[in-house]
Formats: structure tokens, C-alpha cells, sequence
């Protein structure tokens, strides 16, 4: 799994760099802001898996976009995003040993806000509509977890939530579709990992946006 992810990862590298190498001159021509949303799908640690359900993800960013070349062309971003999960309490209830109607969730969300800077290389495909991308980044995740209180409303069960700060590295892939000069829809996915002394938090998500130039 590990060789995969460092092959994908090369191959996205190699992909954005020979595409700013087509580039004749390597000079930003134009500026876009970007907002997207869709899901958030928890991965690892197994703990984050089980204990959150899928989520939601909202996101946006500024580009400057560099001269195109013969193959595409290539951007520098600087990207937000946020995600939220909230607690799945079937999975809390088999953490305690517990079964019955009588037994409630209270908190246990998870968000997750990421800030990065991303390269992104797009090809352009002599007129066809779709305009394949690979992006990859690095940046910081600010994770926060609240805590989680399991109660039949005599006894109570109490999972301690944290927050905590750490790098992280996105790698993703998607595809343009130009609507006018100005306008472009999209959609993609990416694979995210924020990289702690003691963990690292992995979570993909999958959406859509529009971007708009200046």
C-alpha cells in the first residue's frame, strides 16, 4: 500500500512538472477562485473509521495559472477546506458493550480544517470538454474531536475528545469542464494525511465546484 501511494505520488509529481516544462514561459497569465463541496469519507485510524460516519466537505482556493503549453498547463494554489464528521453510535454503543433503545449519543463530531498550497497540472485535449487534472499539496490540518457521552440518563460513559495542529499532504486527481471564458465546473477527489508525532489522520473526499477567473 505504502509503494503505491509513493508511485502514485512520483508519477503525480513527474505529470506536473513535465507539464510546466511545456510551458514556453514559465509566467502566471491568470487568476481563479475556486469553491467546491461534497463528501467526507473517513480512513484511517481504524478508530476514525468505525467511530465516525461519512461526512461533509466544503473547500475553496485562489490560482494563478501559468502560461499554457502544448500538452496543458499548470497552476499554484493555495487551498482551504473543511470537514465534518459526526459520530456513529452503533460503533460507540459496541465500544462499551451496550445494546438497547435506551441508550443516547451526545457529541463525538470530528472536523477537520486543512490549508495547503497545491500544484495542479491540467491537460488540455484539443477541444474535448473534459480537461483531466492530477493536484498534489502541502500544508497544515487543524483536527478537533469533541467529546462523546454515552448515557441511559443514570450511567454515562465518556469518551474525551483532543485538538491538535499537524502537517499534512494531499495528492488528487478530477476534471475541468469549461463552460466560457470565465467559467469552469468540476469534480475530483483527494486523498488527504495529516502527519502527527503519535498518528497520522487519513480521509478522502469526493465533490464538485466551479472556478471563476479575475
Amino acid at each position: 500500500m505504502k509503494f503505491l501511494k509513493h508511485l502514485l505520488l512520483l508519477t503525480l509529481i513527474m505529470t506536473c512538472v513535465a507539464l510546466s516544462q511545456d510551458s514556453t514561459k514559465s509566467k502566471f497569465t491568470n487568476y481563479e477562485i475556486s469553491l467546491n463541496g461534497g463528501m467526507a469519507i473517513p480512513y484511517l485510524p481504524e478508530e476514525f473509521t468505525k467511530l465516525s460516519d461519512n461526512g461533509y466537505h466544503i473547500g475553496g482556493g485562489f490560482g494563478a495559472l501559468m502560461e499554457p503549453g502544448d500538452m496543458g498547463y499548470s497552476a499554484l494554489y493555495l487551498s482551504f477546506g473543511y470537514d465534518d464528521f459526526k459520530a456513529n453510535k452503533d460503533e460507540y454503543l459496541l465500544l462499551y458493550g451496550l445494546t438497547g433503545n435506551q441508550w443516547g449519543l451526545s457529541g463525538g463530531k470530528v472536523t477537520l480544517f486543512t490549508a495547503q498550497a497545491d500544484f495542479k497540472g491540467t491537460f488540455t485535449l484539443g477541444g474535448f470538454f473534459l480537461n483531466p487534472f492530477f493536484q498534489f499539496g502541502v500544508g497544515m490540518e487543524s483536527i478537533s474531536s469533541e467529546d462523546a457521552v454515552v448515557t441511559d440518563g443514570t450511567v454515562s460513559y465518556t469518551r474525551t475528545g483532543d485538538s491538535r495542529s499537524t502537517f499534512a499532504w494531499n495528492i488528487g486527481a478530477g476534471f475541468d469542464v469549461p463552460i466560457n471564458d470565465s467559467f469552469k465546473a468540476y469534480v475530483d477527489g483527494r486523498y488527504l494525511i495529516g502527519i502527527s508525532a503519535d498518528t497520522r489522520s487519513q480521509h478522502f473526499t469526493l465533490g464538485a465546484g466551479i472556478r471563476f477567473g479575475l
